[in-house]
């Protein structure tokens, strides 16, 4: 049981209180002063859970979009222009399209990657597995460098 005027904390039957005098409601007062504690106890455990959970929330969605974002299938779909080995641009083209088909002049072909960083070329006649690296010097999601042993092509996204 509690004080209804100052809040001390009564021995159950109490008619007066010991600190300020007022008088008591006894059972009015006794519940009224638990209700609130319980309330008060309930709301101070569920705001740092759902704040908790909220923060999880949006790292989770801010995970995934750079997750998607980053797919392989998703940087090397369009068309690029290939560049030397001194970072010239060679004239020559290669559009990879969403389907898997890779066009290169007047060939056509097909693209997948075998792992996250191995992209197979292939047309009707030959078939390559390139390593796909993003070179650190050039490379800003719109430059890549494929390798195959010596042999090396760079390109630049359009």
């Amino acid at each position: 049981m509690y004080c209804k005027k100052c809040g001390k904390k009564l021995p159950d039957g109490s008619k007066f209180c010991g600190v300020c005098g007022a008088k008591q409601d006894s059972q009015i007062v006794q519940q009224s002063l638990k209700s609130k504690e319980l309330k008060r106890s309930q709301y101070g455990l569920k705001t740092p859970i759902l704040l908790i959970g909220i923060f999880i929330a949006i790292g989770v969605i801010v995970w995934g979009g750079y997750q998607y974002k980053n797919q392989p299938e998703k940087i090397i779909v369009g068309v690029w222009d290939v560049i030397d080995v001194n970072l010239n641009r060679t004239g020559d083209k290669i559009e990879f399209r969403k389907d898997g088909t890779l066009l290169t002049g007047s060939t056509v072909g097909y693209w997948s990657f075998v792992e996250k960083d191995k992209l197979r070329l292939t047309s009707w006649s030959e078939e390559h597995t390139y390593e796909c690296t993003r070179t650190n010097r050039i490379f800003q999601q719109k430059e890549l460098m494929l390798s195959e042993g010596n042999n090396v092509i760079y390109l630049e996204k359009e």
